[in-house]
């Protein structure tokens, strides 16, 4: 599963992207998910499966994880 965490000075939220076959499908989307947050925003650091923008005066950190479909990031009580 391909998860995307968005964080902000507020708070972060988890979300699911999409289902793959296998890691290294799930890591390419990934690859792609970071290039299109990187289109036309103002990049302030980008590295790796991340990618931090300034939109509207905020920062916005962008994190992408490839994880089995046993494992959910958000807290054990499933707040986003």
């Amino acid at each position: 599963m391909l998860w995307e965490e968005y964080t902000t000075s507020t708070g972060h939220s988890w979300s699911i992207i999409g289902a793959t076959l296998s890691s290294n499908d799930c890591t390419s989307i990934a690859n792609r998910a970071v290039a299109d947050r990187k289109r036309g925003n103002d990049v302030m650091e980008s590295e790796g499966n991340h990618v931090m923008i300034m939109l509207e005066g905020n920062a916005i950190l962008f994190r992408y994880l490839c994880l089995p479909n046993t494992i959910d990031p958000r807290d054990p009580r499933g707040a986003q």
